[in-house]
């Protein structure tokens, strides 16, 4: 497929970014840039601060936690975050997934709201 022929026609920028990625079908140096592939990222830039984020009912809930498994042992101690909540993937306000509610404190504008210190009537103080 080439560009200006897809679905994604209207979108240009969109439509190039995911047809540069079919192009690329085996594990090759593009999978492997910061970015995309993390886990070849662990030993690297130590000093910035890395805030992973996933849901329980995402696509990638286990490659966010082996990450963050091997950055804990990276000794990235103090400059990381996991935050694991409810939604779904695009879709971060979502109080549900399925049969199960998670209630309004675990929606991402909720978090967000609390990781900068304003007063959200949705958590205990």
């Amino acid at each position: 497929m080439s560009e200006g022929r897809s679905p994604l026609r209207a979108s240009p920028d969109y439509e190039a970014y995911l047809l540069e990625q079919w192009r690329h079908e085996a594990f090759d140096e593009h999978w492997k840039q910061i970015g995309i592939y993390a886990a070849g990222c662990t030993t690297r830039s130590r000093q910035c601060l890395v805030a992973l984020m996933s849901s329980w009912f995402y696509a990638y809930v286990a490659e966010t936690l082996r990450e963050y498994a091997a950055l804990r042992v990276a000794a990235w101690a103090g400059r990381l975050t996991l935050i694991m909540g409810a939604g779904l993937h695009g879709d971060r306000n979502v109080t549900f997934a399925g049969d199960v509610d998670f209630g309004a404190q675990a929606t991402f504008a909720a978090c967000r709201a609390e990781l900068a210190g304003v007063p959200s009537p949705v958590f205990d103080r």
